[in-house]
C-alpha cells in the first residue's frame, strides 16, 4: 500500500473528477472497511472510513463558485474551486507554477492574478463545458472549435449534445478538426446550416526552400485557364521558390483557430513569373485576404501555399513493382506514408485515346498511397506492389503524407435547416487521414443535402462504418451522393444502409478499396458506382441492392452495381463484384450489373440477381460518347431469376468494344432468352437456362456475329429451342444437352458463319434436327454434325505425324 501522502493526493484526483465524491470514495475503497492497511506511516484500521474522511475534509475545502467569470474574479486562497452552475459545473485546482496555459473557457480558466486553473476530470470532454447550450437556431460552432482546440495536443473524446438533450446542436460554420488521436461524438440531434460541414483533415509534409522566410501568398484571387486548370497569381518575387512538378497546399480562409476551412493540395505543372499553372482543377476560388470572414482580420490571414517534401521520379515506376528511384531519398524515413502520383487528370488520359477526346475532367486519376519500408540513397521501397505506373515524362513523383491519424467521427442523428450550395461539402468527411473512421447512425438529407452525406478523401486505411444515409435533397440532379471514397487506398465503406441517392455508394480513382456487407435502396442512377476514374481492385460483395422506385426517367445509364460510366470514361480495372443480391430494376434503362466497355478484368461472380428488367449489361455508347475498349469480363457462378433479358450485351458502333467474354456456371431461371452480339470472343461453358417460359420458336441462348464463340457444357429447360447461331466466324458447340427442347430442335444454324462445328449436343436425337438457315451474307462453308452421341462420327480427320 502506498504512503498515506499517496493516496491522499490519488483522493484528491478522484473526488475532483467525478461527482458524487461520496460514491468514488467508497467504489475506491471498494466496500473494504473491515481490512487494516498498513502503510508507511503506521496501520490505517479501516481504509473506507479514512477515504471518507479524508475526501469529505477534502471537498470541504473547496471554495463554491457559480461560474467562470466568478472564477476569473476570484483571488482567495484555496486549492480548489468548485464551479456550480449546471452545464459548466465541475472542480477546477490551481496548478502552481503554469504560467503559459491559454484560457480555453472549458478545461482550463485564467483568473485575474494570473493562476491557471485546471478542471479535473477523466474520460471524455463534454462540449458543454465550452458553454454549448444547444436549440434550434443557436449557432454553436465557435464552442465546438474551442472544445476541439483544447484537445489539440493530447487527443482523447469529445461529447456534443445540448444541454437539454431533447434540443438539437445547430451549426452554420465548417467544424475543420485537425487533431489526431481524437475520437468527436454527436450525441442527440446535429441541425446543420447550408454552407457547414464536419472535416477531419491532415495533408502533405511542408518544407521551406532556402532564402524563403514565410509562405507563399496571392496578390490577386485564384483564376481558371482555357483548360479548366487553376492558377494561382503569387505575391511578387514568390514564384522565384517554385518548381515545376512541385506538390503544395493551399490554404483559404481560416477559422478562429487558425485550421483551414478551404484546402487544396495539388501539383505544379507551369510558372510564368509568380503566375502558377496548376494539375487540378480548383475546389474553390482563392482569395489574397478574406475582410468578410467571420472571425475578423486578426484571426484570417488570407491564402497561404506551401510547399510539400516531394521528390520526383527519376526513374519510370512501372505497375507491379515495389521500389521507385528518386534519385535522393534524404528526405524519407522508413515508416513514412507517401503519396505517389502524377501530373495526369482525366482529361489527360481522354487526349491520349485514339482518337483524342477534348473533356474538362481536370480530377487527377492516376495515384495511389503506399508506405516505405526499405531505402537506399536512390530508391524507396514500399510495403506492397504499385497497381499503376507512374511515368517520369508525366512528372510522376513521390511525396510525404502528413496525415490526422486515429480520428473518429461519431453522430446519431444528423439532418438540415436549409439546403446546401455547394455539393462539395460533405457533412461529415476524412481527407488525408490514416485509421480513422466516420460512423452516422442517420443522416437524413432530404431537408437539404445535395453534398455526399459521408466522404473519404485521399486517405489510407479509412472507413465509413454503421452509417445510415437516406433522401438526398438533390438526387436527381449531378448532386446528392450517399456514402463515397475518393482517391484513396486500402479504404472502406461496410455494413452501412444508404437509400433515396444519386449514387447511393460512390467509388473515385481509388486503390485496394472495399465495399461491403452494406444495404442500397431506391437509388437515382446507381446503388453502387465505381465512377469510371481509373479506380483498381475494388472488392464489391455481400451487399443487397433493390430499387422499388424508379427515381431515374431519361436517364440512360446505371445500375444496381455499375463498374465504370459513359462521362469518366478511362474505367476501373480488375473490379471484382461478388456474392452480392440484387433485385427490383424493372426498368430498361437500368440493369442490375453494368459494366463499361473502359474497365479491363472486370469479374462477376456468385451474385444472385432476382425479379429485374436486364440482368447484365454492356452499356452501349453512341456516337457522341468517346470511344470505350476493354479486353475482358467474367461473368461466372451467378444466380439469375425472372430477368426478362439475362444479358444485354452488344458491342456498338466501333466505339464500344469489348475483346472477350466469358460466361461460365451461371444459372438462368424462369428468363428470357440468354443473347450475346458483336463480340469478337465468347467463352460460354457450364450455363444452364432453367424453366425458360416456352414462346414458340424463341431460343435459350442466341449468338449473333461472335468472332470465336466456344460453347460447351450448357443445359436447356423449358425453352421452344435450344441455341441459334447467326453470322459467327467460329462457332464450336460441344457436349451441350439441348434435347428437353419443347419443339425438339436442340440448334439451329441461322446462317452466315465461318466454320460450325457441333459435336454431341442433341442427347440422342437424329442429326436432322440440325436446320440450315442459308445464306446471310455470305454461306456458310463448314458444318460438322458430330453425330448421336453413341455413334461414330462420320467423318474421320487425320492430323498427322506429331
Amino acid at each position: 500500500m502506498s504512503d498515506p501522502a499517496d493516496l491522499n493526493d490519488r483522493l484528491l484526483q478522484a473526488v475532483l473528477k467525478a461527482e458524487p465524491a461520496s460514491q468514488i470514495m467508497f467504489d475506491v475503497a471498494n466496500g473494504d472497511e473491515q481490512t487494516e492497511v498498513p502503510t508507511l506511516s503506521g496501520p490505517i484500521p479501516t481504509l473506507a472510513k479514512w477515504l471518507k474522511d479524508r475526501g469529505e475534509a477534502l471537498v470541504g475545502t473547496a471554495a463554491a463558485l457559480q461560474d467562470y467569470f466568478a472564477l476569473r474574479a476570484y483571488t482567495g486562497s484555496s486549492s480548489i474551486v468548485r464551479i456550480l452552475r449546471p452545464g459548466i459545473s465541475g472542480f477546477f485546482q490551481h496548478i502552481v507554477g503554469d504560467t503559459a496555459s491559454a484560457d480555453n473557457n472549458g478545461t482550463i480558466i485564467v483568473d485575474t492574478l494570473g493562476r491557471r486553473w485546471k478542471r479535473q476530470y477523466e474520460g471524455p470532454v463534454y462540449a458543454t463545458w465550452f458553454e454549448l447550450v444547444g436549440g434550434v437556431g443557436v449557432e454553436e460552432s465557435t464552442h465546438i472549435l474551442s472544445a476541439i482546440d483544447a484537445l489539440r495536443e493530447t487527443g482523447g473524446e469529445l461529447v456534443i449534445q445540448a444541454r437539454d438533450p431533447r434540443d438539437p446542436v445547430y451549426i452554420d460554420s465548417p467544424i475543420s478538426i485537425e487533431v489526431s488521436n481524437l475520437t468527436v461524438r454527436f450525441r442527440g440531434e446535429l441541425l446543420q446550416g447550408p454552407s457547414t460541414y464536419v472535416r477531419a483533415q491532415g495533408g502533405l509534409k511542408e518544407i521551406m526552400r532556402p532564402g524563403q522566410t514565410r509562405q507563399l501568398k496571392l496578390r490577386a484571387p485564384s483564376t481558371v485557364d482555357s483548360a479548366g486548370r487553376m492558377v494561382l497569381p503569387l505575391e511578387v518575387g514568390d514564384g522565384a521558390f517554385l518548381l515545376e512538378g512541385d506538390q503544395i497546399v493551399v490554404r483559404g480562409e481560416n477559422d478562429v483557430f487558425g485550421n483551414p476551412l478551404d484546402k487544396q493540395i495539388t501539383k505544379v505543372i507551369a510558372i510564368s513569373g509568380d503566375d502558377v499553372t496548376c494539375a487540378d482543377e480548383p475546389d474553390t476560388t482563392f482569395y489574397p485576404t478574406y475582410p468578410d470572414s467571420d472571425w475578423g482580420p486578426d484571426l484570417t490571414t488570407g491564402t497561404t501555399i506551401a510547399i510539400s517534401a516531394f521528390k520526383p521520379l527519376t526513374i519510370n515506376a512501372k505497375a507491379g513493382g515495389i521500389t521507385v528511384d528518386v534519385g535522393d531519398t534524404s528526405i524519407f524515413t522508413v515508416g513514412d506514408l507517401c503519396y505517389i502520383s502524377d501530373n495526369r487528370t482525366e482529361a489527360d488520359f481522354m487526349a491520349a485515346m485514339e482518337p483524342p477526346v477534348a473533356s474538362t475532367l481536370r480530377s487527377m486519376c492516376n495515384m495511389e498511397i503506399a508506405t516505405i519500408v526499405d531505402k537506399t540513397a536512390t530508391t524507396l521501397t514500399f510495403d506492397r506492389r504499385l497497381e499503376r505506373g507512374f511515368p517520369v515524362e508525366f512528372g510522376g513523383g513521390v511525396a510525404i503524407m502528413a496525415l490526422i491519424r486515429n480520428t473518429h467521427l461519431k453522430a446519431d442523428t444528423v439532418r438540415w435547416a436549409a439546403p446546401q450550395p455547394n455539393r462539395r461539402n460533405a457533412a461529415f468527411a476524412i481527407n488525408y487521414g490514416a485509421r480513422c473512421t466516420i460512423e452516422l447512425g442517420l443522416v437524413d438529407g432530404k431537408a437539404g443535402r445535395i453534398g455526399a452525406a459521408a466522404r473519404i478523401g485521399y486517405s489510407y486505411d479509412c472507413h465509413i462504418i454503421n452509417t445510415h444515409a437516406i433522401d438526398a435533397y438533390r438526387f436527381e440532379s449531378a448532386e446528392g451522393y450517399g456514402l463515397t471514397l475518393y482517391y484513396s487506398t486500402l479504404c472502406s465503406i461496410k455494413h452501412s444502409h444508404a437509400t433515396g441517392c444519386r449514387h447511393n455508394y460512390l467509388v473515385q480513382t481509388g486503390t485496394l478499396n472495399e465495399i461491403a456487407h452494406n444495404y442500397s435502396g431506391d437509388d437515382f442512377i446507381s446503388g453502387i458506382d465505381v465512377h469510371g476514374a481509373n479506380s483498381v481492385k475494388t472488392w464489391i460483395h455481400h451487399n443487397t441492392v433493390t430499387r422499388s422506385i424508379r427515381h431515374s426517367p431519361g436517364v440512360t445509364n446505371g445500375g444496381g452495381i455499375r463498374n465504370g460510366n459513359t462521362s469518366h470514361v478511362i474505367g476501373d480495372h480488375d473490379t471484382v463484384i461478388e456474392d452480392n443480391w440484387i433485385s427490383g430494376y424493372l426498368g430498361a434503362l437500368h440493369a442490375a450489373l453494368d459494366v463499361s466497355p473502359s474497365s479491363r478484368d472486370t469479374v462477376l461472380r456468385k451474385n444472385t440477381i432476382q425479379d429485374v428488367q436486364i440482368a447484365f449489361r454492356h452499356y452501349k455508347v453512341n456516337t457522341s460518347n468517346p470511344n470505350q475498349h476493354a479486353n475482358r469480363v467474367e461473368f461466372s457462378d451467378n444466380l439469375v431469376i425472372r430477368a426478362v433479358e439475362p444479358l444485354d450485351i452488344e458491342n456498338y458502333d466501333g466505339n464500344s468494344y469489348w475483346d472477350e467474354l466469358i460466361l461460365k456456371r451461371n444459372t438462368f431461371r424462369e428468363c428470357g432468352p440468354v443473347v450475346v452480339w458483336d463480340i469478337p470472343k465468347v467463352i460460354c461453358k457450364g450455363n444452364d437456362v432453367e424453366d425458360m417460359a416456352y414462346v414458340p420458336a424463341q431460343h435459350a441462348f442466341e449468338f449473333r456475329a461472335i468472332g470465336d464463340l466456344r460453347m460447351q457444357g450448357c443445359s436447356v429447360d423449358g425453352a421452344a429451342r435450344g441455341v441459334i447461331v447467326t453470322n459467327c466466324a467460329k462457332a464450336a458447340l460441344v457436349r451441350n444437352w439441348l434435347g428437353e427442347t419443347v419443339e425438339g430442335i436442340p440448334i439451329t444454324d441461322g446462317g452466315g458463319n465461318g466454320q460450325l462445328i457441333l459435336l454431341d449436343n442433341d442427347n440422342g436425337l437424329p442429326p436432322t434436327t440440325i436446320i440450315d438457315g442459308g445464306e446471310f451474307e455470305a454461306a456458310t462453308t463448314t458444318v460438322i454434325d458430330g453425330g448421336d452421341f453413341d455413334d461414330a462420327t462420320g467423318t474421320i480427320y487425320d492430323g498427322g505425324t506429331f
